[in-house]
């Protein structure tokens, strides 16, 4: 009896974890839609002349930015890639400082 309520509770957090990720995933679309193409066809651009995406291939551009710890001797700091144009709209769009 312990190992079924074991399995019932972990598919209660699978199911709980897969609506968070539903809920952050919708917000994230909701305030990505200037960037973000509706229909299937993904020709267009911004007004800026940004490239849409699909949110998809706007996660995979994010995924592009990264932050490395370098450590000379003693001394570290940490160093970031510089963001696009097209990322740092993204954030403001989210509203996330960098």
């Amino acid at each position: 009896m312990a190992a079924a309520d074991a399995e019932a509770a972990l598919d209660g957090i699978y199911i709980i974890r897969c609506m968070l990720a539903y809920y952050v995933m919708w917000h994230m679309k909701r305030a990505l839609a200037p960037v973000l193409f509706a229909d299937a066809d993904p020709a267009g651009a911004t007004d800026d002349g940004t490239p849409l995406h699909s949110f998809r291939t706007l996660l995979r551009d994010l995924a592009t930015l990264t932050r490395h710890r370098v450590r000379l001797g003693e001394a570290h700091f940490q160093q970031r890639t510089t963001p696009t144009a097209g990322q740092q709209r993204v954030f403001q769009l989210l509203d996330v400082r960098l």
